[in-house]
């Protein structure tokens, strides 16, 4: 009974003798690989998000600037209407014309004299002019695509844009996406034009734009306020939504109420994906341009060759647990020899030799 239990412990000796060696060799072997691996992966990682915001921050800034270029170009044409000595003059006549023949003619007059603008640019699809303390047959509305803007001038008088031109006093103001019909959304420009000489004001004078000519000119891009109301987005079930119900994250957010710098980037969710976002404000009128690309894309390729590098890994892995059996299994044999032959010599027996193949 003795015997057996000290055989039994010899083997649990062994054994434990066998498995630290075994545990210390792939510790040895593994915890570097792991290590590199790990550290080679999220520098990889870091090294794209850096340089793929980077590139697209220098793509975003060029299309901004060439978008704001083109937002000054159309307050050109209010201020324009503002400054113009003959074009004062003509709205004064037009506010004065006292018999229908006289206010049809001058509408004609008013028509040929925006046609170079309408021409000029697509993007703009009507405009108009609510003279100030005449309604009816005196609003002027021209549609340059021909759509039935009938009800969207009679109702616009009541409109927030309307109303923030004449608060204004002579500043442009841009309003939401206004709908117009189920696939049309005017981005609407508006001034309160007065007086050259005696600051008597004549009227509010609109132009209509294309919601779907903005995203072009934005290369298809996100287009928010700075109150967070998403203005024109290639997604047009998103249009006059708060931003924070399709990007979560913190620091956007403060960014919208001032108090982060006018361009950045971060990894957020957009509709319940992860994205890389970069955005930049837009000076003309406080608006955000966001450049949103999915990360499942960016980091398609790294992935990819951390699939490979892990498939190696466990083959590795195999090899390595392999190995490190056989030698644990060897030393530990010899060791055991060792043992025995310096028990043996304890008890007295000195011929004992103890043979170690190398």
């Amino acid at each position: 009974m003795a015997r057996k239990i000290f055989k039994k412990k010899r083997v649990i000796k062994n054994s434990s003798i066998r498995i630290k060696l075994l545990l210390g060799f792939l510790g040895v072997s593994l915890i570097p690989m792991i290590f590199i691996g790990a550290l080679s992966y999220f520098s990889a990682r870091k090294t794209i998000n850096e340089k793929i915001s980077r590139y697209s921050d220098e793509a975003l800034q060029l299309t901004v600037s060439n978008f704001e270029v083109k937002l000054r170009w159309y307050e050109d044409i209010l201020t324009q209407m503002a400054v113009s000595k003959s074009t004062n003059s003509f709205l004064k006549e037009y506010i004065r014309s006292d018999n229908s023949f006289a206010l049809q003619k001058n509408k004609e007059k008013f028509k040929a004299f925006l046609e170079g603008y309408r021409y000029t640019d697509t993007g703009i699809q009507a405009f108009l002019f609510m003279p100030e303390g005449k309604e009816g047959n005196y609003d002027y509305v021209e549609s340059s695509q021909g759509k039935d803007l009938t009800h969207f001038a009679q109702s616009f008088r009541e409109t927030d844009i309307y109303k923030q031109a004449v608060e204004a006093k002579g500043m442009v103001v841009w309003s939401k996406p206004m709908p117009v019909d189920t696939f049309t959304n005017f981005i609407v420009m508006a001034r309160e034009i007065s007086s050259e000489n005696t600051q008597e004001e004549l009227g509010v004078f609109a132009v209509c734009i294309d919601e779907e000519s903005i995203n072009r000119m934005l290369n298809y891009l996100i287009l928010i306020a700075k109150d967070g109301t998403v203005i024109s987005a290639p997604d047009k079930g998103i249009l006059g939504i708060q931003a924070d119900q399709i990007i979560d994250d913190k620091s956007f957010k403060k960014n919208l109420a001032g108090s982060l710098r006018n361009t950045g980037c971060f990894i957020g969710d957009f509709q319940e994906k992860q994205v890389l976002i970069n955005y930049r404000n837009i000076t003309t009128n406080d608006w955000i341009a966001l450049k949103t690309a999915p990360t499942s894309y960016l980091y398609a390729d790294i992935k990819t060759v951390g699939r490979v590098t892990l498939l190696f890994g466990i083959i590795f892995l195999i090899i390595v647990v392999l190995i490190s059996y056989q030698m644990s299994a060897w030393i530990s044999k010899a060791l055991n020899q060792v043992v025995r032959a310096m028990r043996q010599a304890e008890e007295g027996n000195l011929a004992t030799r103890v043979q170690i193949d190398s």
